[in-house]
Order: C-alpha cells, then sequence, then structure tokens
C-alpha cells in the first residue's frame, strides 16, 4: 500500500535530494562532474619519463596535476570540482638547466576519459591551435582563438590519421584512436609506431610553426635518406608518407630494451670507483684502457662483455692524464651515481646496430643529451660504438654573432646552419689529415683541411675536393652558414659576409654568396645523411675511409631561431671586455692583448658573479671556448663545463708544432691577442644553440 509522508518530511526529503544532486553534479562550468578522472600514457615510443602533466580548462582554470611520469608512462588526474570541459592537457619535463619539453592532448567532454599523451596528439594540438603551436592551445582556447569540440577533434584525428596512415598500415595500427586507445610501453604495437615516427613542431613566428612528420627505420644504404613530409601548420591540405616498407621499420620491443640498457648502465655507475675500474690512480680518479674494466655489471653494458670491443669515432674507453677516453667516466669518482634516462630510438644502421640517444645527469644536477650505437648481443642491447676510425660529426648549428667592441654592435647577426665537425688529430704536433671531402645531402662536396694552431679541421673556400695541396682560401671555421640576418631585422645593410670574412656562407652554382631561403631550410629533412672522405697526410691520393652521419635535426630557419633563447654574456663582463679591448686605431683593434705571461683565464668579471645567463626553458652551455691569435697564429682553447656552471677557468693549450700561444701548458705567452667568446649549448633534439662574443674589427665596413 502507498505510503503518505507527512508534508514538512517530504519537503525535507526534496531538499535533501536536491542538495545532493547539486554535489553530485556541481557548480558552474555546465554542470561538470565532481569525480571526473584522465587516465593516460604519456609516451614518445618511450615513456615520457620526468614529466608533469598539466590540465587546463575552458575557464583557463588548472584543474589537475599528475605525479611524474615514471617508466611506464602512466598518469592519473582527478580533476577539482567545477572543472569544465573542454580541457588541454599538457606534459611538461623540464631539464637541471631549464630547458623543458612538452607533449599536448585535448578531451572535449565532461567525463571521466582515457587521453593519451604523444607526439601524435602533439600534433593534432598544433593543427588545432590556430598558431600551429600546441603550448598554445590552452591559452587560444580560452581567448576564443581556438575551438575544441568532439567535431573538431575528430575531423584533426581523421586528417593525422590520413597523414600516417603508410605507417599505421605498416604497424597494423589504423584502429587504434590516437588520444584515447589502449596501449603499453613495451615498443610492439601503438607503442611500436611512436617508436617508428618523430614528429618536429617547430614556431617560426608568433603565428605559424614548420612541422615534419618523418619515419624512423632501418637504413638499406648509408646513403639512403628518409620518409619525410613537411608542411607549415597554415597548410590545408597535406600529403601523406610515402609508402613504407614494414620490414624496416623498427624491431617491435626495441624501446624496452633500450630502458634496459639505461637501467644497466645506471647500474655500472652506481659502484664505487674502485669496483668499476683498475688502474693507475690519479687522485681520486684512475688512469687505464678498456681492459682495466674489471666489474661484471660494468662489462655487461658492452659488446661481448668487453669494454675492448667498442670503438667510436677513432676513441676507445679509458681515461688518459688529460682526461680524454671514450666513457672517461667510468675512471672519475665524480661520476660515480651518475643516472641515464629518456632513451629513445633513432635509427637503425645498415649492420643492423641501434642508434638511441639518452639523458645523463650527475649528482649535483648537471645534465647532458648524447647518443650511442648499440648491438643486439644474447637478448640485451650492448655498446659497440660505430667503429669509425676517425672523428667526426655533423649537426644543425645555431648561432647569435655579437659584436660587442668598437661600437659594431649593429652588425650583429644570427646565422644557422651545419656544423662538420673533425678534430685536428696530431702525432709528434702534426696532423695526421692532408684533408676530408664532405659531402652534403644535396651532393654538394666541401674540404676539410687542419690548420696550425686550431684543434679542428677547418673549411677551404673553392678548394678542389681531388687535390692533395690546398686550392682555395683557409677560413677561420668549420662552421657551413646557410642562411643569416641581422638582429635587428635590417635589410639596409650589405649581407654579413661582406664584413665577417673569415667565415663561410653558402654560395650558388657560380660561386657567388647566396643564402638559402626561408623555405629551402624546412625542406631540409631533419634526419640526413653526410659522407665524410678521410685522406691522411702519409698518403694524401688514397681513401683512408668513409664514414657517414645522420643529423637528427636540420637547420633552423632564422625565423625559427628569433623564437628561441640564447646565452647572453653578463653586463658587468661585456662591460670589462670593452674596457680592456684595444681601440681602433692599435695594433689588435678590437682585440684584448695579454702584455704578461698569465695563468689559465678565469672567465669571472672583476668583483665575483657569473659569466653569463640563460633564459628559462633555455638549454645552457656545455662548452666555452677563447679564440684568439699569437704571432699571426690562430687558435683555439675549449673547456667543458656542467650545465648549472656560469663560470669557467680556461687553461692555455697548444695543438703542436708552429703553435706557441702557451708559455707552458695551462699558462698563456705574452703578446696573446683574444678575439672570441663562445658559449656552446646543446638541445636535447641535437641542435647547437650558440652565442658567440666577437671581439675584433670588421673588414669593409662603410666610411662613417
Amino acid at each position: 500500500m502507498p505510503i503518505f509522508l507527512p508534508n514538512n518530511t517530504r519537503r525535507s526529503l526534496l531538499t535533501l535530494v536536491s542538495v545532493l544532486a547539486f554535489i553530485l553534479m556541481g557548480c558552474g562550468g555546465g554542470g561538470t562532474q565532481t569525480s571526473i578522472t584522465l587516465s593516460g600514457i604519456a609516451a614518445t615510443g618511450a615513456a615520457f619519463t620526468g614529466a608533469v602533466v598539466r590540465v587546463i580548462d575552458s575557464r583557463g582554470t588548472e584543474v589537475g596535476t599528475s605525479e611524474t611520469v615514471g617508466d611506464d608512462g602512466v598518469f592519473s588526474i582527478a580533476l577539482s570540482p567545477g572543472a569544465s570541459a573542454p580541457f588541454v592537457l599538457t606534459a611538461t619535463r623540464t631539464s637541471a638547466t631549464g630547458e623543458s619539453e612538452s607533449l599536448v592532448s585535448v578531451v572535449s567532454a565532461d567525463r571521466n576519459s582515457s587521453v593519451n599523451i604523444t607526439p601524435i596528439t602533439n600534433l593534432i594540438a598544433s593543427r588545432l591551435s590556430p598558431s600551429g603551436n600546441p603550448t598554445n592551445l590552452a591559452a587560444e582556447l580560452v581567448g576564443g582563438r581556438a575551438q575544441i569540440t568532439t567535431a573538431n577533434i575528430e575531423a584533426r584525428v581523421t586528417e593525422v590519421q590520413t597523414i600516417l596512415e603508410p605507417l599505421l598500415a605498416a604497424t597494423g595500427t589504423r584502429n587504434i584512436n590516437p588520444i584515447s586507445g589502449s596501449f603499453a610501453v613495451n615498443g610492439t604495437g601503438y607503442d611500436r609506431l611512436l617508436d617508428s615516427v618523430t614528429i618536429s613542431i617547430v614556431p617560426s613566428s608568433a603565428t605559424t610553426a614548420n612541422i615534419e612528420i618523418a619515419v624512423r627505420q632501418a637504413e638499406t644504404a648509408e646513403s639512403a635518406q628518409p620518409n619525410v613530409v613537411s608542411f607549415t601548420s597554415a597548410s590545408t591540405t597535406v600529403a601523406p608518407l610515402p609508402e613504407i616498407n614494414a620490414s624496416n621499420l623498427v624491431e617491435p620491443g626495441t624501446s624496452a630494451m633500450i630502458s634496459d640498457f639505461l637501467s644497466r648502465l645506471t647500474t655500472c655507475y652506481a659502484l664505487p670507483l674502485d669496483q668499476r675500474v683498475s688502474g693507475e690512480v690519479d687522485g681520486n680518479n684512475r688512469i687505464g684502457g678498456a681492459s682495466a674494466v674489471s666489474n661484471a655489471a660494468c662489462r655487461d653494458i658492452f659488446y661481448g662483455n668487453s669494454a675492448t670491443n667498442y670503438r667510436n669515432n677513432g676513441g676507445t674507453v679509458g681515461r688518459n692524464t688529460n682526461n680524454q677516453g671514450e666513457f672517461a667516466g667510468l675512471f672519475r669518482a665524480g661520476a660515480t651515481n651518475a643516472v641515464f634516462s629518456q632513451g629513445a630510438y633513432q635509427f637503425t644502421r645498415p649492420n643492423g646496430d641501434i642508434v638511441a640517444s639518452f639523458k645523463t645527469r650527475d649528482t649535483v644536477g648537471n645534465e647532458s643529451f648524447s647518443q650511442v650505437v648499440l648491438r643486439k648481443d644474447s637478448g640485451k642491447l650492448r655498446l659497440i660504438g660505430n667503429q669509425y676510425n676517425y672523428p667526426g660529426a655533423v649537426y644543425a648549428f645555431q648561432q647569435r654573432r655579437e659584436f660587442i667592441t668598437l661600437d659594431q654592435g649593429q652588425y650583429s647577426y644570427l646565422s644557422t646552419g651545419y656544423a662538420l665537425d673533425v678534430a685536428n688529430r696530431t702525432v709528434d704536433g702534426v696532423s695526421i689529415y692532408n684533408r676530408v671531402v664532405v659531402t652534403a645531402p644535396s651532393g654538394k662536396k666541401i674540404v676539410l683541411r687542419p690548420a696550425t694552431g686550431l684543434s679542428y679541421l677547418v673549411i677551404y673556400k673553392g678548394d678542389d675536393p681531388d687535390s692533395t695541396t690546398p686550392v682555395g682560401t683557409a677560413a677561420t671555421s668549420n662552421i657551413l652558414r646557410l642562411r643569416s640576418e641581422y638582429l635587428d631585422g635590417s635589410t639596409a645593410r650589405a649581407h654579413p659576409s661582406n664584413f665577417d670574412t673569415g667565415l663561410v656562407f653558402a654560395i650558388n652554382n657560380t660561386g657567388q654568396q647566396q643564402d638559402f631561403t626561408e623555405t629551402d631550410l624546412t625542406n631540409i629533412p631533419n634526419q640526413s645523411n653526410w659522407k665524410l672522405e678521410y685522406y691522411l697526410a702519409n698518403q694524401p691520393t688514397v681513401l683512408a675511409a668513409t664514414q657517414t652521419y645522420k643529423t637528427r635535426s636540420r637547420a633552423m630557419t632564422i625565423g625559427e631561431l628569433r623564437t628561441q633563447g640564447m646565452t647572453s654574456l653578463a653586463p658587468a663582463l661585456t662591460l670589462q671586455i670593452q674596457q680592456e679591448a684595444q681601440s681602433a686605431v692599435e695594433s689588435f683593434p678590437g682585440k684584448i692583448l695579454l702584455q704578461n705571461v698569465t695563468d689559465p683565464i678565469n672567465l669571472t668579471p672583476v668583483g665575483g658573479g657569473n659569466a653569463w645567463s640563460v633564459p628559462t626553458g633555455v638549454a645552457a652551455p656545455t662548452s666555452v671556448t677563447l679564440f684568439g691569435q699569437h704571432a699571426d697564429v690562430l687558435f683555439n682553447d675549449e673547456v667543458n663545463v656542467g650545465s648549472s656552471a656560469r663560470t669557467a677557468v680556461i687553461p692555455c693549450t697548444s695543438q703542436g708544432t708552429g703553435d706557441n700561444h702557451c708559455a707552458t701548458q695551462g699558462k698563456y705567452a705574452a703578446n696573446v691577442a683574444f678575439n672570441g667568446l663562445h658559449l656552446i649549448a646543446k638541445d636535447s633534439a641535437g641542435r647547437s644553440l650558440a652565442s658567440f662574443f666577437a671581439i675584433y674589427k670588421l673588414q669593409n665596413l662603410p666610411v662613417p
């Protein structure tokens, strides 16, 4: 029978129901539940370890933050009451130096959702952003400039899946939604897809970004160029990736094997020094070769369980009295408890060896990024090196070149290109090289030769690759500058090559200086192969070796470079240099002349303090170089510094016969003239970001 309640009781129950409904539905934001949870995977193939995921809602409010993402990539976030969809999720990890990496994803509905954060969701976010910059999307949503609806997201997912169709087919992942699909960080299935693709999104202005999608795969030949598609954020239609051979893709499970390798490497370095290696005692350190790596846990990281099998660019495992050698940290007490993380597959060499990148962090917080060559051995990846006999490297090189003496600041400029980096190896003070011929991906040949006093081979302008004697003119640099613009944006002055005459700028087929266009630069693949051919001094007509190098990033456009923060010299040190520099009418105009023999240069302002500063979110310098001349011979003295360092001590280092700028090893001779200071940082994408402070007089300047 029905139960009739008194009116006051019924009103009380109705009130209670209304209150419960209010609590369950939340207040504001269109009635969002209080218990919404967003969870998923943050990964690039490898887990996006060290990242923190933050959720911004449609009002611009941060409504949730994750714990730090671990090795499984999993995150879960319970949103704050009142959170209002749509939501923008940003996973950000920041290095000890302040350099940050971010990936973005989106959710359109007010409900519990599975949501992944990967380079592919980052691309989807870029396509939703009117600026093309995924990290701007949350602000653009709040400002009404971006629309994040279910329909918009589905349209962009379809667009991206169409672009990736050949890769989706090759990896069997067509039916997995990139945002909501389920996967694990184990190198198989969808995670294998992430291992197989690299997506670069680089802002080129406040309103546009340049985008490249490339396939990471096994090289069928060392000269092979990658499968890529490049476009801008303003592009309305984008062609799909070229056809892909599934057999050339990364082997399933590779990312898990890379993670295992880094874990074993960390275990080795956690051992006390005297357990890692034997060898001659050198203070708190050891001196020795590959056979001194004695501990089983440390031998386990090398191919064949022996460090003697490792060779990379002519270097072998060990440490000498100059602290040089491959994996010299094994022999240094200060490297104990270094941690190796953030491993990522890059590509597979024709012989099956794996190239992987990773991050190193020491116990005082210094961090650096490197890459290694690994070989599968008994079910594990182990260090083998590239097995090359000679040093070499090619990488994207971006520079801000400031003229800080003689009131030449208006001629300061930005340049972008590639470093052709071959260390000048000597025997009894004499270079072993006749020349090294570099073949660019375009087929253009550039000749490098040794120069007295410099630690690297320099480019010879207009040289003949087949000539055993120089035909061209020696530059002072190993940097090939493809495009340059003045810092102030002026186009009224002549090109910097007219005034900075010792450097190498792009030339056309008729031998005239002609910069690449911004579009030319964006059309260069990030991963491109360069060939280096080595000819030795004792047999200059015989090809001694051919070595190939793949870049990880292309040279940036100047527009992209202008969006980057760069290291700056401290005002106090700049003023000190300006006060010590010679005037325009003296023997060394604009340079600093040492009158007496001096100790190593202490690069610290008078009165103390930092010598340089680094903007937030930017990679910090890890290399500092002084340039100068003595008795008309150029020299460079370089020292590596920790990423947390803001000062440096630079000792004098002789580069062999004919170089007399050192009074004794470590101390400078009288009448040495310094003409430049270089601070070089390397970012996680393998690019060099360099700040050069020039202290010399430019040539051919207009008469005032």
